[in-house]
């Protein structure tokens, strides 16, 4: 399926769903790219939603920030990997990625500690009197050996029976892993299935990983068949069922994605990730009161969870409950100031619009979206167009009329 026909079919609020399920999930790459379909999709309908497309933008944002940190992260294990031009290839992506200036110091460092290696080919003290072969040779081996430490690397993240088991399946496979982590996606379906023809065990982690590349690529079909056969053989895989729910879900099979999700063994469908597919499945189909009620059991049960948190208060906000949903999203923030971690301008914007929502005019909410507007500049319009709201509700209209000069200004500096 071309990639125009593919796009043409979805509404953004389609993409953004997958893309929300992706960020949940921690696969920041694929986030990116639904987000962006996403926006390009809103089209001309963002100049009449124009609170949608910022919403888009901010989480796209947010992806494109952690698909930096997780770049930083995989670029460090490679140079103890003594892979460093991957490892250099990845930290420049991330630079690429982050608008964080402390990130961005912090990558420079790092690349500073990658060894030059030229000066290892300019110092000959004779002529090279190798053959052509040789040196084609040599490069062919060194390149091996590249692949061969870039493959370690995207295996050290994975349960230690499955990197072993990943480590057995000879060439094509290790080809086939490479390039689906590096999207490569054609490449990686052909490899993989020769890999999966020279390893015909039915415990083959194989065809969860040939599902991920079908999948990338929108071939939907020979993804679920794969997976409906892996799950057989491996029922305890949660990869495996958030896969089958993203195909599930594409297809609008919520019926179907609930029963396979609450017919999964007992150990595994009272599990936490379980229960977040779960309740997501819910709040595809709009039941939003069954996901509420699922979110405050899975609260209950497994006790404060910032993911679980979050996917309620999303269900209060869809019901009209914003009361309930600021206060969720409060004690996120409260949470997060607690243990000293960066506050997601998103949580802090939702608590904000939801504080709004339910009648908070105080100037705790003014505050907050002035801090917004510094930390989130491509957005000030926005949050000045609000402060001017603020303002003008509580009677003082000449800082009402000034913040909406501001708003004004913002956007056209945007434009330009």
């Amino acid at each position: 399926m071309g990639f125009l026909k593919f796009l043409s079919g979805k509404s953004p609020e389609e993409f953004e769903q997958k893309a929300d399920s992706y960020l949940q999930s921690r696969a920041y790459g694929p986030a990116k790219i639904e987000y962006e379909k996403a926006i390009e999709k809103l089209g001309k309908r963002s100049e009449s939603e124009p609170d949608y497309k910022r919403s888009l933008e901010k989480k796209l944002r947010r992806s494109e920030e952690n698909l930096a940190l997780e770049h930083k992260l995989n670029g460090e294990r490679l140079i103890e990997a003594e892979c460093f031009s991957d490892a250099e290839e990845l930290f420049h992506l991330a630079i690429e990625l982050t608008e964080d200036n402390t990130l961005i110091g912090e990558i420079e460092k790092k690349l500073e500690e990658i060894p030059d290696r030229s000066s290892k080919s300019d110092s000959k003290d004779f002529p090279d009197l190798s053959t052509g072969e040789e040196e084609d040779e040599d490069e062919e081996n060194y390149n091996q050996g590249i692949d061969e430490e870039y493959f370690t690397a995207i295996c050290c993240s994975l349960p230690e029976t499955e990197q072993e088991a990943y480590s057995s399946y000879g060439e094509a496979f290790k080809n086939g892993y490479i390039a689906l982590n590096q999207g490569d996606f054609e490449t990686a379906i052909s490899e993989l299935s020769q890999a999966l023809e020279d390893n015909s065990s039915a415990n083959s982690f194989i065809p969860l990983e040939l599902a991920t590349a079908h999948l990338n690529l929108g071939d939907y079909e020979q993804a679920r068949l794969l997976l409906d056969e892996f799950l057989k053989n491996h029922p305890e895989s949660i990869r495996a069922y958030h896969l089958m729910c993203e195909i599930l879900w594409e297809n609008k099979e919520f019926d179907s994605a609930e029963k396979l999700l609450f017919s999964s063994s007992q150990g595994l469908s009272d599990s936490l990730p379980i229960k977040i597919l779960q309740g997501e499945t819910f709040f595809r189909a709009n039941k939003f009161k069954e996901a509420i009620s699922l979110y405050l059991e899975a609260m209950k049960n497994f006790g404060w969870n910032d993911t679980i948190a979050q996917e309620l208060a999303k269900s209060y906000e869809a019901l009209g409950l914003n009361e309930k949903a600021r206060d969720l999203y409060g004690q996120i923030i409260n949470a997060c100031q607690g243990c000293g971690s960066r506050i997601d301008p998103l949580i802090k914007q939702r608590y904000a619009d939801t504080s709004f929502e339910s009648g908070d005019r105080s100037t705790k909410i003014l505050e907050i979206y002035l801090d917004l507007a510094r930390e989130d500049p491509d957005n000030r319009s926005y949050y000045y167009q609000k402060i001017s709201k603020i303002y003008s509700l509580t009677g003082n209209e000449k800082e009402a009329e000034r913040f909406l000069s501001f708003s004004k200004k913002s956007k056209t500096d945007v434009i330009e």
